[in-house]
């Protein structure tokens, strides 16, 4: 893997994960991407988000995948 964690945890807001914790993100991030975006990029292509002033407006499949992803907060 390219991500030097060693170093990116020697950082205060990195300084309680580890190489395994960014690992599993990075995974998690390859999975959803894998299952859900990757097959529907040419169609995201051809309809991205669109605002009208007050709202954002996204395909149904993107929130799929965004859903898809493990709550953080």
């Amino acid at each position: 893997m390219f991500l030097d964690a060693e170093a990116m945890t020697k950082r205060a807001r990195y300084a309680e994960h580890s190489r395994e914790t960014f690992t599993a993100s990075i995974r998690t991030a390859k999975s959803v991407a894998e299952k859900y975006l990757i097959p529907i990029r040419h169609q995201v292509d051809q309809n991205p988000p669109t605002f009208d002033g007050r709202k954002v407006t996204i395909m149904p499949e993107i929130k799929t995948a965004l859903d898809a992803r493990p709550s953080c907060y």
